[in-house]
């Protein structure tokens, strides 16, 4: 449950950096901000898209290995 509130929390994320970065790109283009500050976006970005691939493998993981354990059959019970 916590993993799939987790990644809900960094799509949020993901969204408000996209945000971000029309905002920066616009201000580059009207002169306020400079390339230093789109590229600090695009670098939060590929971090947040980083964690969002480590938090779904963890709950590919999770969801593996709670699926693993002894199988019972009909005919044992």
């Amino acid at each position: 449950m916590l993993l799939k509130e987790q990644l809900k929390q960094n799509q949020l994320m993901q969204e408000e950096l996209q945000r971000n970065y029309d905002n920066v790109t616009a201000y580059v283009k009207n002169g306020i901000a400079n390339q230093a500050d789109l590229d600090a976006v695009k670098v939060e970005q590929l971090n947040n898209i980083q964690q969002r691939h480590t938090l779904e493998a963890t709950y590919r993981a999770y969801g593996k290995m709670l699926s693993l354990g002894p199988q019972t059959s009909k005919s044992k019970i």
